[in-house]
């Protein structure tokens, strides 16, 4: 059998980047909406650390959105899946666990077919991102440890905490100068 084209590998690679890149959206969109019920739910420090997870995934979805146009691709814009919404807080954190600890296999098995069609970089940004992503899991992984041994307590402790360790640097619109 012959070998692949450049051109095969490439799109291969782009094919891989771009599913990726889908999940990322996905789960921006997912834990952003977990950020907003959780802050009206009134657990402030919980609902901040999530919108930071989030902001992660916007780098990653960048990260591979760069990647796929230096390979000559088209990032994806959207995703496919249907945002839990609504979601009991005692769901959230098991949830979230399940869908970093599968974005991470999944993100293993990129690896490997960037690997097999000779991307070097691609096989970086994946581990970086796979790295990054084991946090998350191991976050939100605590979390529902805890709700499940200590329940009501460790809830009733949270509750009230202010939104403060959220996204505290200023945007695009704050840095422009006053018109």
């Amino acid at each position: 059998m012959p070998d692949k084209s450049r051109e095969e590998r490439r799109n291969a690679v782009i094919e891989v980047l771009n599913q990726a890149r889908a999940m990322e959206l996905y789960a921006i969109t997912q834990y952003m909406n977990q950020h907003y019920n959780l802050d009206d739910m009134d657990y402030g420090d919980l609902a901040a650390k999530v919108k930071l997870i989030a902001v992660d995934e916007m780098r990653h979805a960048e990260m591979f959105a760069e990647r796929i146009k230096e390979l000559g691709g088209e990032p994806i814009a959207g995703h496919d899946k249907v945002v839990e919404q609504g979601q009991a807080i005692t769901k959230i954190y098991p949830f979230n666990a399940t869908l970093e600890d599968d974005t991470i296999d999944t993100y293993n098995q990129f690896l490997l077919a960037c690997r097999e069609n000779g991307d070097s970089s691609s096989i970086k940004l994946f581990e970086t991102i796979i790295d990054q992503e084991q946090l998350h899991y191991n976050y939100f992984d605590d979390v529902r440890e805890h709700i499940d041994r200590l329940g009501d307590v460790y809830l009733a402790q949270i509750a009230g905490t202010p939104a403060t360790s959220g996204l505290n640097s200023p945007g695009f619109a704050t840095k422009l100068p006053p018109q």
